[in-house]
């Protein structure tokens, strides 16, 4: 059967959109929605900037599922997070990214993705043939359970599949006396036979159990096929072949973008800057409760006039312009702000390949080319930047809600910022508080309308990142194991 895949904005089709609602209500075995729930649903995906996926029968199914409704659903949202000094960055790029190693852990400017260079370690990724045999003895066991198992030719032998006969009937009068008791449960005549009719089946259980074990050969030939099992290989040969396999496995192609890696981000509401399940609130009296680290840029809260880490930088967000310290007398600073770690999972970069030692990457690689495992690694300069990852990034740092209040802010605040084009960014230390990024849609801007309130920035913003700084990997050169290709071709003689 030919099924019909469609992708659908949920406020393109309002009937499209409703049969979609009720087919995952009609999988999850609920109601059938009212119409006010359908209003409700449909409202949040729309304001969710919902995309939904559906797959559809070419005919009806009957009355409880339409030709128009789907049989299978899938939903996604693409959403931005700001940075301060930065353009807004899609939700499902946030992960992608390289971390300088230096004291600000900013993102690595024009770094290849994380994803693509795992994608490059996995596919050059060369393990190293082991140079140990093993033990005259272990072998010998290993060739009298093949010879129980197999003959000569590869084929079963005979008492192997003795051995798979009698495993069939014990089986099957296993599945016999289980179909019987199901069937006594929804009897009553036959579960009040059940203790004589029950005890005749188990007996043929019983039987086929002890013909398995005493013609099967039950116990030789499961030591065999156990000691077989026992067969190891190199840990970093196993590991690069289910990295592989991992890689292709967790792949989702997502419309307009291409395949990109599984990565979950939890807990699952942290883009909803409408629910404050899970954030923390940090208040002035909080700050004023406790010891801070104090620095112009950094500082949370002062008296006395400090100027406190204010700045600014022409050309928006989107734009990498130098920061410029603006001159704010804040005195009595206070500021307060809702805050989230979100815990960040790769299905695919699984780093346990990266502390073994019976690998290298294939070409021209020095070890240590992935990773040193130090603080301070610097950007290679050699173009080997695709296989470089010093650290992988394994939670989020994220605000909401800012609010920043200071003595005679409102003045003073109006005065600084009045000259200041539609694009100029501004912001506080970690936090950016007004920006602009080129267009209408994607202005991130400041309320100043409660005198009381102080700045007021909504939204979601991601401040700074939780990291693992890679094992110091490969640990094997390339050259050790590879040797240059001489060319047997003769030289072209010189045109005359």
């Amino acid at each position: 059967m030919n099924y019909d895949f469609r992708t659908f904005s949920p406020d393109a089709d309002q009937a499209l959109t409703d049969q979609w609602v009720q087919a995952v209500h009609q999988g999850f075995h609920e109601a059938r929605p009212s119409e006010e729930t359908l209003t409700r649903y449909r409202r949040r995906l729309i304001g969710d900037n919902t995309i939904l996926r559906g797959v559809y029968r070419p005919t009806s199914s009957g009355p409880e599922l339409p030709v128009d409704r789907p049989v299978a659903t899938f939903a996604s949202f693409e959403g931005t997070v700001t940075m301060p000094s930065q353009a807004p960055l899609a939700n499902h790029m946030i992960t992608d990214v390289k971390l300088q190693m230096s004291p600000r852990y900013s993102v690595m400017p024009g770094a290849t993705g994380v994803f693509d260079t795992w994608w490059a370690i996995v596919t050059g990724a060369q393990g190293i043939p082991g140079e140990l045999e093993l033990s005259p003895e272990i072998l010998e066991a290993y060739k009298s359970a093949e010879a129980l198992l197999q003959d000569e030719e590869g084929e079963a032998t005979r008492r192997y599949e003795k051995y798979l006969d009698l495993a069939d009937e014990y089986d099957n009068a296993l599945t016999d006396y289980n179909l019987e008791f199901a069937d006594a449960v929804t009897d009553p005549e036959k579960l009040a036979m059940w203790p004589m009719t029950g005890n005749l089946l188990r007996k043929k259980v019983d039987r086929a159990f002890d013909r398995w074990a005493a013609l099967g050969s039950k116990e030789k030939i499961e030591s065999a096929l156990a000691t077989l099992a026992a067969q190891g290989q190199d840990p970093a040969i196993a590991l690069i072949g289910r990295a592989k396999k991992e890689l292709q496995a967790n792949l989702f192609d997502f419309p307009g973008v291409g395949p990109l890696p599984i990565t979950t981000i939890l807990p699952s509401n942290w883009a909803n800057e409408n629910d404050n399940r899970g954030w923390n609130t940090y208040t002035k009296t909080d700050f004023h409760s406790e010891t801070h680290y104090s620095e112009s840029s950094t500082s949370i809260k002062t008296r006395g006039g400090i100027n406190l880490g204010f700045w600014s930088a022409g050309g928006g967000l989107d734009k990498h312009d130098e920061k410029q310290h603006m001159d704010f007398q804040t005195d009595n600073l206070e500021i307060s702000f809702s805050y989230m770690v979100a815990d960040v999972h790769n299905a695919v970069v699984k780093p346990t390949l990266l502390n073994l030692k019976s690998w290298f990457l294939f070409g021209d690689y020095p070890k240590h080319t992935v990773s040193t495992g130090l603080m301070g690694q610097q950007v290679p300069t050699d173009g080997n930047e695709p296989v470089f990852l010093p650290s992988m990034i394994t939670g989020l740092i994220l605000i909401k809600d800012l609010r920043i209040k200071w003595d005679n802010w409102k003045g003073q605040w109006d005065n600084k910022t009045s000259s200041f084009s539609a694009n100029t960014s501004v912001g506080w230390g970690p936090f950016a508080i007004k920006g602009g990024y080129g267009s209408k849609n994607h202005s991130f801007d400041t309320s100043t309308d409660h005198q009381s309130e102080g700045l007021v920035t909504e939204g979601i913003q991601l401040v700074g990142y939780v990291s693992q700084i890679m094992p110091a990997s490969p640990q094997v050169d390339s050259k050790d194991h590879m040797q240059k290709v001489i060319s047997n071709r003769q030289p072209e003689p010189a045109n005359s």
